[in-house]
């Protein structure tokens, strides 16, 4: 009886572990749909319900599409990247709407409008947000055009004036639109649209670089956060930006970013900063720290595919030397006579160089600019101020391995012997030449002496270079 008892007890404790086990993974389970975290919040089948297809939004639409919106940011964007369809065609969605309705789909087009969109006060007041926009996309490879509900849109755009931009949308389907239009639009909403632009726009220091970058895949709107957050430091605001800008640098289309023309400016940089952003630069200088950095973001990890990067801490050298100061009064002026400091991010390190402390290698890399941003320093902070500096990154770096210093003195010592052989060479041919003669008027033949006092100056003229050893 009681092996039974024991037995059952057992059993019983088993049978809760497991479930408490099958609890906790479903617990950690990631979400299946943008519904399944939607409904969480009061928007539900229900809500979703609302939305008719062949007719535009109505105000019972809108009221729900707002509250959408105001949630999207917790839906994580690693969860709607995961959540992208894919094998579903335009035309599926408009022959059945409403089972697609809350699906997320990634599509690429030209946007050829944008408007604003005022919420009703007490809307506005219950969500915290008083506006969004709308965009007409014509979508890529496709006669389908999708109108866009977004909170951001690109600042640079016009609204209500014609457009024609290259963007990106990770949307949110809702319905079709009006079935009067020709072709009828596909709604989505959307946190923000992603802009690519394709060719420059020198008013907003778009050019050739920038241009690249963005073909790359990064939303250029979003460096408009990164000239705000410009002079400041990292991992704030500019997070989606950074590591957007950071995973171009890691995968393949790196190589589709050109060489850079000019070396780093550090006076241009540090006036004229936030018109410079993805510009591409070519860095060189001593690395003086290289630091991995590991990054803890689970959903960085399932974005980009990035758990570490190298930051490398290095000094370039200055023309001439260089004031940095509030004004042309200022007292605590910092001056910088021979170098300046330089930050570089690079997603790898090659062979030879590794990470550590008091690091002396010699570097170069084609760098794109990201930002001027400050840190505390122990020179800096003699003046209660703060190291302001260049950051870049880029895809490789290179060890420039010093010239040996011996190379120059090693040429200078074989021209020496060369010299001796050939005073050795001519002794020996005036020798003879007097021999035979016996003539005492004949030219005095060169002596060795002088063989190795000519071969002495002309290795003194060539001296050795031993900067290397510096």
């Amino acid at each position: 009886m009681p092996t039974r008892i024991l037995s059952a007890i057992l059993l019983i404790f088993l049978s809760a572990l497991s479930s408490a086990q099958e609890k906790s993974a479903a617990a950690f389970r990631p979400p299946a749909s943008a519904l399944e975290i939607l409904s969480k919040f009061g928007i539900g089948e229900s809500q979703f319900g609302n939305f008719f297809s062949g007719q535009p939004l109505g105000p019972a639409e809108v009221e729900v599409l707002a509250k959408i919106l105001y949630r999207w940011p917790r839906l994580g964007q690693e969860n709607v990247q995961a959540w992208r369809q894919k094998g579903v065609t335009w035309d599926q969605l408009v022959a059945e709407a409403s089972q697609h309705r809350g699906e997320v789909h990634f599509f690429r087009g030209r946007v050829t409008h944008v408007a604003k969109v005022m919420l009703a006060p007490e809307v506005a007041e219950r969500l915290e947000f008083d506006q969004y926009y709308t965009a007409s996309i014509k979508i890529q490879d496709s006669p389908s055009v999708a109108l866009v509900y977004a909170r951001f849109l690109p600042a640079a755009w016009k609204l209500d004036a014609p457009i024609d931009e290259p963007v990106s949308v990770d949307g949110l389907f809702l319905k079709v639109g009006d079935a009067m239009a020709e072709p009828p639009p596909l709604l989505f909403a959307a946190e923000r649209i992603a802009w690519h632009p394709d060719k420059p726009h020198p008013e907003f220091h778009i050019g050739p670089d920038q241009v690249a970058l963005a073909q790359a895949g990064v939303d250029w709107g979003l460096y408009e956060v990164v000239k705000a957050e410009n002079g400041r430091g990292i991992g704030g605001p500019d997070r989606e930006p950074f590591y957007q800008t950071l995973a171009v640098m890691a995968g393949e289309k790196a190589s589709q970013l050109a060489a850079p023309a000019n070396a780093v400016d550090i006076p241009l940089l540090l006036q004229e900063s936030e018109n410079h952003l993805g510009s591409r630069m070519k860095v060189r200088g001593i690395a003086r720290r290289i630091t991995k950095v590991t990054v803890g973001a689970d959903d960085i990890h399932k974005r980009f595919g990035i758990d570490h990067y190298y930051e490398i801490d290095l000094t370039v050298p200055l023309a001439k030397s260089l004031k940095v100061a509030k004004s042309a009064d200022d007292k605590d002026a910092l001056l910088y006579v021979n170098e300046f400091a330089v930050a570089l991010l690079v997603p790898r390190l090659p062979e030879g160089i590794q990470a550590g402390e008091n690091r002396h290698d010699q570097i170069s890399a084609d760098g794109t600019f990201y930002k001027l941003w400050t840190y505390q320093s122990a020179f800096a902070a003699q003046k209660n101020k703060r190291q302001a500096a260049p950051l870049l990154m880029a895809a490789e770096v290179r060890l420039i391995k010093p010239a040996n210093p011996l190379s120059e003195y090693s040429g200078a010592i074989a021209t020496m012997a060369m010299v001796m052989a050939a005073g050795t060479f001519l002794i020996i041919y005036w020798w003879f030449r007097l021999a035979d003669r016996k003539a005492k008027a004949a030219a005095p033949a060169i002596t060795i002496h002088d063989a190795l006092r000519r071969g002495a100056e002309q290795a003194h003229d060539e001296k050795p270079n031993f900067e290397g050893l510096k």
